[in-house]
C-alpha cells in the first residue's frame, strides 16, 4: 500500500510536486499520467527514496521512505523495456517478478494492453513498435 501526505518538491525555487496526497491500494495498478514537466518522474523518484521530499510523506506498507527502497525499480522511457523479450513478457515481468499468480498476470496484462490499445502487438518484440507504441 502507498500512502503519500501533502507531498513537496522544489528543484532549487521551482515546485514541482505541491501538496500531492495520494493512497494506492496494495496489489492494485496505478497509471502516473501527465504532461512534460509535471513532476510524474519526480513522484516515482521519491517513492524509490532516491530523492528526499522538501515536506510530506510517502509511506509504504506502513513504513516511511527514508532511504533508497532496495525492493524498489524505477523504469524511464528510455531504455525500459528488454528488447528480447515481447511486448507480453515485458508487460508481466513485473507483477511475475514479484509473485503473481498466472491467472491474475493473465488478466491484468490482458487488461492494460486492451486499454492502451496494444492487444494486438502482444506478440511483437520492441523494436517492431514505433517510438509512441513503446512509451504505451
Amino acid at each position: 500500500m502507498i500512502d503519500i501526505e501533502a507531498l513537496y518538491y522544489s528543484y532549487d525555487n521551482e515546485s514541482v510536486l505541491k501538496g500531492l496526497d495520494l493512497h494506492i491500494d496494495a496489489r492494485s495498478t496505478c497509471a502516473v499520467i501527465g504532461p512534460s514537466g509535471c513532476g510524474k518522474t519526480t513522484l516515482l523518484y521519491c517513492l524509490a527514496g532516491l530523492l528526499k521530499p522538501s515536506s510530506g510523506r510517502v509511506m509504504i506498507n506502513g513504513e516511511e521512505v527514508k532511504d533508497i527502497r532496495m525492493k524498489t525499480g524505477v523504469i524511464l522511457q528510455t531504455n525500459g523495456l528488454l528488447p528480447w523479450k515481447r511486448v507480453w513478457a515485458n508487460t508481466a515481468l513485473g507483477m511475475r517478478a514479484r509473485g503473481f499468480d498466472k491467472a491474475e498476470i493473465q488478466k491484468r496484462v490482458t487488461d492494460v494492453l486492451k486499454e492502451l490499445d496494444m492487444l494486438s502487438h502482444k506478440d511483437k518484440f520492441p523494436a517492431q513498435l514505433s517510438g509512441g507504441q513503446r512509451q504505451g
